[in-house]
């Protein structure tokens, strides 16, 4: 009924337009039929993958700003980090782009990692990695501390050929309820490679020949050694 009433109305108009032009007059009229959204299937279809589209547009965006709230407690590595891993698995669950979360993980992870060689009091020698976008910010930012230390410059030449870069790994003294004894530890320590096990009075610590500390552990294990004395009284609390 719908269409049929457009179709009368639609002559009408044409009639009294005809009947102003005359019959010499020159009048183009194009008519076309409009639809409701209801019979175009298109319509249908563009209305229901933009609510989807909108849909994975919000979920993607809350996971990018998870993945940045984890790798700030975790880190980047997905075997270490739970957290991170489970991100990664929610996308995949959720029918995300896995585009998405890798690049969130490039936008958050600094591009250059840059060694400084450093000569300290009494000839010793220092190397110390950074993670930066920056490089020329980096080495300003560093020497500016070294200069606040002082006694500090950086080296001209390479001098990590004079380190051997080693890790220490501590874990706890208990597996399964069950307590570990030091023979245990060295089974274990054999079969990794590893160069020598110690025991503490709450953790049972491994040297490996390869694996790379973490520099709150090295801290952690400075601090309980007597012999180690902080000299930071001139040195303002930042972060690099």
């Amino acid at each position: 009924m719908l269409i049929f009433s457009l179709f009368v109305a639609a002559r009408r108009v044409i009639g009294q337009l005809i009947a102003i032009g005359g019959a010499s007059g020159r009048l183009a009229i194009h008519v076309s039929a409009v639809c409701p959204k209801g019979h175009s299937k298109w319509q249908n279809i563009k209305a229901t993958k933009g609510k989807n589209d909108m849909l994975k547009s919000r979920q993607t965006n809350y996971l990018v700003r998870k993945v940045k709230s984890v790798v700030k407690k975790g880190g980047f590595d997905l075997k270490l980090n739970k957290d991170l891993a489970a991100v990664q698995l929610e996308f995949k669950q959720q029918g995300l782009s896995l585009d998405a979360f890798n690049n969130a993980l490039k936008r958050l992870k600094p591009e250059q990692t840059i060694y400084y060689d450093i000569i300290g009091p009494a000839a010793s020698l220092f190397v110390v990695e950074t993670e930066t976008d920056s490089k020329n910010r980096m080495t300003n930012t560093i020497q500016k501390y070294l200069n606040k230390i002082g006694s500090f410059r950086i080296a001209q030449d390479s001098i990590k050929n004079r380190f051997e870069e080693k890790g220490v790994i501590t874990t706890d003294v208990k597996l399964k309820d069950k307590e570990l004894t030091l023979e245990q530890m060295e089974e274990i320590a054999i079969e990794l490679d590893c160069e020598e096990t110690r025991r503490s009075n709450y953790a049972l610590s491994t040297r490996f020949l390869s694996a790379k500390p973490t520099p709150e552990k090295f801290y952690e294990v400075l601090q309980e050694d007597e012999c180690v004395i902080n000299n930071f009284d001139n040195v303002e609390s930042c972060e690099v």
